[in-house]
């Protein structure tokens, strides 16, 4: 119970998750919560931290009574709301009559308790709010809610319900209005549309995305929430907000007008929202690069002119939707026949206006899919991803052909690929949207001819880009309720053995419904793969992330589960946008790139996985797809043992991993034993992978002749054999690898084969403009050093300490490009990234910097006059940090900081891109020849028909002086390179005296040892969860005050393991966007953003 209770709060959460499985219910949790005193907190926690009433259970009426019970709860026991991170009630149904829960606990409750309530909840950073007491304070006093972000408002006047004239730090606003034309009012739903832009432009500086809805009045007795309206807009009320400077808006880049009219209204009151959409987004059209944009009918025609008009004045538009206000949407005959209504004429003036568009929605577009209609698409040649609806999602259709013939659903999926053919080369993943009818026999007709549409669409030559397609078909009834019948993913992804452009393996994933019944049943998942290949052509782009799910081929229940646990198949973005259309009737959801991308809130919900399969999926990742690693568990040595928090790392990296390497090698053999040998190896790795993702015990590394087996070996046994998801995690990461190594240093023909080689000299390569940037500013510099002048010693001392410290900081953000973040970036990003001008814009994001305590060091040595001033560098990562770290040592050389530097490298391929010995000669080659080296066109270069700029002759110049300068320090010996397997064991640093005594007393040696890297700081520190105020000396234990070394880390963080900060910075970071708050996580601490320059004076 002892060390339960030592465990982190998310951990705790994710054995409650993982104990029970999912679905998790109330009950189970509040069971949990009995069970053991040490899960009581977590659960508690639990209940109250995302209250979400979207996911219920299917008998409704029990899920509302749960509801209306937990509402109580947080009025009756007010402390518990201060657990709330989200609070959303169920997106209101303008039909219907029934009252939410918190709008029934409103009617029967005390409503000055809700609000003591609603002040507790300080810690909310997202909500969606109906009517109620609660909703009307959180409204009031919006600005008072320092980390809320994104709030939804829906049948809430905010000319009743506003918040003071103060500044908010909402970046997502969303404002569902009420019209109320058709009854007895003076006023409609655009004049709380024009006085809401006015209170946003006054008080919202950081919002980001916008977007207003219009709605029929509801036909729900809300209850009466006046009493609390303590903002009511008056004519003085509203001048305050008009007086104050309306901020700029400089964040904003998406806004979306939806609306949904009585019938007779929509032409008079669609001029009133165009005039106002316009006005708004000529104002911000600076900063704009995504609207959603209603598209209504007039006299029965579809208008695109407000909404041309609109996309005209947004030159750097990205992303378009339409949604089309239509009760037949935008017939086959309409959009060839009718000019003002022509989508023919509407698309070729668009892509003229708006020629960089690289997304584009349409909710409908009537009938059905053919070539005509793919080919209007083809104006725009840059658009990267399209969604389309062929139907009005609000009307009840018959059956696409009646009572279809088998032959009738072929032709319609024959029209389906046609309209997939004609659409533009450039795009890359296509929605289509089909609705029909819920008619099993129809159904199941007209299901099973799409199951095998992906080879067709895939090989055909226009649509080598193409890596995603999904075909959505939605089953309505009689109700037009709206559910994903059905649906075919496909995702192209590489070939596993063939490293070929021509090949690749084409993934598709079937889901359907078990039962065609609405109110029951389960999806069905399979996932099938076939292998494509292409004769005389070869595939272009990217590929995509993965198999649709993370290829899960579960059955799942229809119905989510409330409270804790969202459904699979229900979070998958394109089903959420479609269920927020037919909510909505008619609108179309604006970012539907970015939902697709957006990485969840909280690992333990991500689709549903548990903490075993993200686990096994993040920890063996990098033996078939590189990703970043999970840091997860305590160090051992006699650190305290405390369980390190869950550290995700939300990068994708490219599909390279070892046994792709591996294969790509085998592949290019000629000879038969070498060729056999990388066989054996592959199968090895493949064991290896299927050990770890199935959580088989570890087991001892075969005995390569090193040394470091055996200590391995050794505490292998001390831990109890352990099972892979059941391991300290500094010592099961280095296992890995060493193990890995074992594999090719028992070989005959492969012992110095490094599998990760291709992928670091390949960033080396893409990270040329700094290279060369660098590399002018080195030679000046080193002229400078070089060339007698007549400044004081003082000036000269104050100039190279100045340099010191740029030589350093430039070291401390090469890390910040090594391939754990770089595998998410293009390749204009790693440029972008690694330029003087990124470094400069970084240097505030330094936490904590003692560099002048090490240049005080250096600077000591060399006023004293001591003969050898050697330095130390524990190397990180290769390509451009490795080129970075001998820019430095060249610095230090011929500034007199140091007389010799020692390089240490690692002895064995580690943690993806460390430095080899072998990577310094590869380095070097490339300086000594650059212009063949950066002129010669990479895979992807060619893949994407891409030729390198020739270097001009000074940059050739350039580099060649660098090459000379290195080569000379390594020949006087004065540069060198010293290995020992000490670096890659499977402890921390803490153990380097009593394990490494020798290369102890070699680095006693040293004026200054230099750790680089993440890793390297986490091995200095015990990797363990110190408190972060701990002096940086303290935590590195042995190494610290008396060791003999002086020791400077110089670390950006990405993983929670932090010393030596100010008191109160973690605070300050923490409450922080993304920060991690109060949630147990230090998540401003992953991302590489933040940087520590640590010193500790051993010496």
């Amino acid at each position: 119970m002892v060390s339960l209770q030592l465990l982190p709060t998310e951990i705790l959460e994710l054995i409650i998750f993982n104990f029970q499985g999912p679905p998790i219910q109330y009950a189970n949790i509040l069971s949990a919560r009995r069970s053991c005193r040490a899960l009581a907190q977590p659960c508690r926690e639990l209940l109250y931290r995302d209250i979400d009433f979207n996911f219920q259970s299917e008998d409704w009426l029990a899920a509302q009574l749960m509801q209306v019970r937990l509402i109580r709860g947080l009025y009756l026991k007010k402390s518990n709301a201060a657990f709330i991170r989200t609070f959303k009630n169920k997106p209101h149904d303008v039909y219907s009559c029934s009252l939410d829960a918190i709008g029934r606990v409103t009617i029967t409750s005390n409503w000055q308790n809700l609000v003591k309530t609603a002040k507790k909840m300080k810690r909310l950073t997202e909500a969606y709010m109906t009517p109620s007491f609660l909703a009307a304070q959180i409204i009031a006093t919006a600005p008072k809610y320092k980390i809320l972000r994104k709030l939804t408002v829906a049948q809430i006047s905010p000319m009743l319900h506003i918040w003071d004239n103060r500044t908010t730090r909402l970046t997502t606003l969303r404002w569902e209005l009420a019209d109320s034309i058709g009854e007895d009012s003076n006023r409609s739903g655009f004049d709380d549309v024009d006085f809401l832009i006015g209170v946003v432009e006054a008080t919202c500086p950081a919002l980001i995305n916008f977007d207003i809805v219009i709605r029929p009045p509801s036909q729900t007795h809300w209850p009466d929430i006046s009493p609390l309206s303590l903002n009511r807009c008056t004519a003085n009320t509203e001048s305050i907000y008009r007086l104050r400077p309306a901020s700029s808006l400089k964040c904003l880049r998406h806004f979306g007008q939806y609306y949904d009219l009585m019938p007779g209204t929509e032409s008079s009151l669609m001029i009133d929202f165009t005039s106002i959409f316009h006005r708004f987004v000529e104002k911000h059209c600076s900063t704009l690069s995504s609207v959603v944009v209603a598209v209504g009918s007039n006299g029965g025609l579809i208008s695109f002119n407000p909404a041309l008009q609109a996309c005209r004045l947004l030159p750097r538009l990205q992303t378009l939707s339409l949604a089309v206000k239509s009760r037949y949407g935008l017939s086959t005959l309409s959009f060839l026949e009718n000019e003002d209504s022509s989508l023919t004429l509407f698309l070729r003036s668009l892509s003229v206006s708006n020629r960089f568009l690289q997304r584009l929605s349409i909710s409908n577009v009537g009938g059905s899919f053919h070539a005509e209609l793919g080919a209007l698409f083809g104006y725009f040649e840059g658009l990267k991803s399209l969604r389309v609806g062929n139907t009005d999602m609000a009307i009840v259709l018959a059956d696409p052909f009646g009572h279809p013939s088998p032959q009738d659903c072929q032709a319609y999926k024959s029209g389906i690929v046609d309209f997939i053919h004609a659409l533009p080369e450039s795009l890359e993943e296509v929605y289509l949207g089909i609705n029909i009818t819920q008619s099993s026999f129809a159904f199941d007709y007209f299901f099973v001819p799409l199951n095998d549409i992906g080879p067709e669409v895939f090989t055909y030559a226009p649509r080598l880009r193409l890596h995603t397609l999904d075909l959505h078909l939605w089953l309505h009834n009689e109700s037009v309720r709206l559910d994903p019948g059905a649906g075919v993913f496909c995702r192209r992804l590489p070939h596993p053995v063939a490293q070929k452009d021509n090949a690749r393996r084409l993934w598709t994933s079937v889901m359907h419904l078990r039962s065609s019944n609405f109110t029951s049943g389960f999806y069905l998942i399979s996932h099938r793969f076939s292998d494509l290949e292409l004769k005389s052509q070869k595939f272009l782009g990217h590929d995509a992330r993965g198999i649709w799910l993370d290829g899960s081929d579960e059955a799942y229940e229809n119905w989510g589960r409330w409270p804790g646990y969202r459904d699979k198949i229900s979070s998958y973005p394109p089903f959420q946008n479609r269920l927020e259309l037919a909510r909505l009737e008619y609108s179309v959801d604006a970012l539907s790139s970015r939902a697709d991308t957006t990485p969840p809130s909280s690992p333990r919900l991500w689709w549903g996985n548990n903490m075993r399969n993200l686990m096994a999926r993040e920890a063996s990742a990098f033996l078939l797809e590189p990703e970043s690693i999970l840091s997860l568990y305590h160090p051992q040595s006699t650190i305290p043992t405390i369980l390190f928090s869950l550290t995700p790392w939300n990068t994708t990296p490219k599909p390279t991993g070892a046994i792709d390497d591996v294969h790509r090698a085998v592949s290019e053999v000629t000879e038969d034993a070498k060729r056999d040998e990388g066989k054996r190896i592959v199968e090895q790795l493949a064991k290896l992978k299927y050990e770890l993702q199935h959580d088989r015990k570890l087991t001892p590394i075969p005995d390569d002749g090193q040394p470091d087996i055996e200590g391995y070996n050794k505490e292998l046994e001390a831990l109890g054999t352990p099972s892979w998801f059941n391991i300290p995690w500094l010592y099961a990461e280095c296992y890995l690898y060493r193990r890995v190594a074992s594999s090719f240093a028992l070989s005959q023909y492969w012992k110095s084969y490094d599998v990760f080689a291709r992928q670091k000299i390949s960033t080396f390569r893409s990270s040329r403009p700094a290279v060369l940037e660098l590399a002018a500013r080195y030679h000046e510099l080193v002229k400078q050093m070089e060339e007698k002048n007549n400044k004081s010693e003082e000036e000269i001392d104050q100039a190279e300490k100045i340099l010191f410290m740029e030589m350093c900081e430039i070291c401390l953000w090469g890390n910040a490009t090594d391939l754990s973040l770089l595998t998410s970036l293009t390749y204009e990003d790693i440029q972008k990234l690694q330029g003087s001008e990124a470094r400069k814009a970084s240097e505030k994001n330094i936490i904590v910097n003692d560099l002048e305590a090490a240049y005080d060091v250096l600077k000591k040595a060399k006023r004293e006059g001591k003969q050898n001033r050697q330095v130390d560098i524990v190397l990180d990562n290769a390509g451009f940090e490795l080129y970075v770290d001998l820019i430095l040592a060249g610095f230090l050389l011929s500034a007199g900081l140091a007389t010799n530097v020692i390089l240490h490298p690692k002895s064995i391929p580690w943690f993806v891109s460390d430095v080899l010995p072998g990577d310094f000669a590869a380095l070097l080659n490339a300086l000594a020849d650059p212009q063949p080296f950066y002129s010669t066109p990479s895979d992807e270069e060619k893949n994407n028909e891409v030729t390198p700029k020739q270097l001009t002759q000074k940059e050739v110049d350039e580099l060649s002086f660098l090459f000379q300068n290195w080569s000379g320090f390594h020949q006087e010996g004065q540069l060198r390179l010293r290995s020992n397997r000490f670096w890659t064991e499977g402890g921390s640093f803490w153990r380097l005296p009593s394990t490494a005594p020798r290369l102890h007393e070699d680095l006693k040696e040293s004026e200054l040892i230099i750790f680089k890297g993440d890793l390297n700081y986490r091995k200095l520190v015990g990797d363990a969860t110190w408190d972060p105020t701990t002096p940086f000396p303290k935590a590195i234990g042995p190494l610290g005050p008396g060791s003999g070394v002086n020791v400077l880390a110089l670390r950006t963080c990405k993983a929670d393991v932090v010393v030596g900060l100010p008191s109160g910075k973690d605070e300050e970071l923490r409450a922080m966007e993304g920060g991690g708050g109060d949630s147990g996580a230090r998540k401003w601490a992953w991302s590489g953003k933040w940087a520590v320059v640590s010193f500790s004076a051993g010496a």
